[in-house]
């Protein structure tokens, strides 16, 4: 895997199976033009397969294949053995604590005008 975003990709899609590919580029915060190139450097991997949908042949889903899958598995087995790693001295309360915190901040973050 090359990039971070392309393994978000990846989740986003197990997680949205057959979604619409324009779909998933709010979850990433990426432009058309980035998604279109991920995308494509996956399909080049025979990671995800895309196809057009039954009824309105201008939308473009997407699913993982097979290797793709198996790549998703092993890479969530590297990341839980570094979160393990990384939050080990941590209670599950306080890791839940700091999970809140985050996602406070993250949303105040979100909520702010463009250029604050």
């Amino acid at each position: 895997m090359s990039s971070v975003q392309q393994w978000l990709l990846l989740g986003a899609i197990a997680s949205n199976p057959d979604a619409p590919l324009m779909s998933l580029r709010g979850n990433l915060s990426v432009t058309k033009q980035d998604i279109t190139s991920m995308v494509a450097r996956l399909k080049q991997r025979n990671l995800v397969d895309t196809y057009p949908d039954g009824e309105d042949r201008r939308i473009t889903r997407i699913r993982l294949t097979d290797q793709g899958e198996d790549v998703l598995r092993r890479l969530q087995v590297l990341a839980d053995n570094s979160n393990d790693i990384t939050f080990g001295p941590f209670s599950d309360d306080e890791i839940s604590h700091l999970s809140l915190l985050l996602t406070r901040l993250v949303s105040h973050l979100e909520s702010l005008p463009e250029n604050s």
